[in-house]
């Protein structure tokens, strides 16, 4: 990277679609955010943090880094999509069904397998490497249109 990344904590800004490095950029962590720790070694990681909600914003098309506001597993089908500027809610099933050019997300989630040392994907239909969203993972989500939520349920 040009410089010492270890033991370092960066996110990614959906909306400028850049990477901030803490605390040099942020210093608050949000929920639903997703972050990347870049550790010298394997460690406990922990957090406290206050009740917070179940949605995640995707403010603009393309990339956004999404970390998952829950602390159990959820099933990648259970996510709801609410686009605003339709009034509207699909499923992430319904959303890969509709054509192509009408799809508001890309139903294939990647996100790193730090055992494995490996990029995987998370794909609602099963045909991924994992069908589930776990906790203190990082998923890279391409959105088609800004101005999305995630509803984990």
């Amino acid at each position: 990277m040009g410089f010492d990344a270890r033991n370092r904590v960066y996110r990614w800004d959906p909306v400028l679609k850049n990477i901030e490095l803490y605390p040099d950029d942020f210093e608050v962590f949000d929920v639903g955010c997703g972050y990347k720790m870049w550790l010298d070694a394997p460690v406990d990681v922990s957090y406290w943090a206050a009740p917070g909600t179940n949605e995640v914003e995707i403010p603009a098309p393309g990339i956004t880094w999404v970390g998952i506001p829950s602390v159990t597993d959820i099933f990648q089908g259970d996510v709801i999509i609410y686009n605003p500027t339709l009034n509207e809610y699909r499923t992430i099933a319904q959303d890969a069904e509709d054509h192509p050019g009408d799809q508001w997300l890309n139903s294939n989630w990647v996100f790193w397998n730090s055992s494995l040392r490996t990029a995987e994907i998370c794909v609602y239909d099963g045909s991924g490497d994992d069908t589930t969203v776990h906790p203190w993972r990082q998923y890279q989500v391409w959105s088609n249109i800004g101005g999305l939520k995630l509803i984990f349920q």
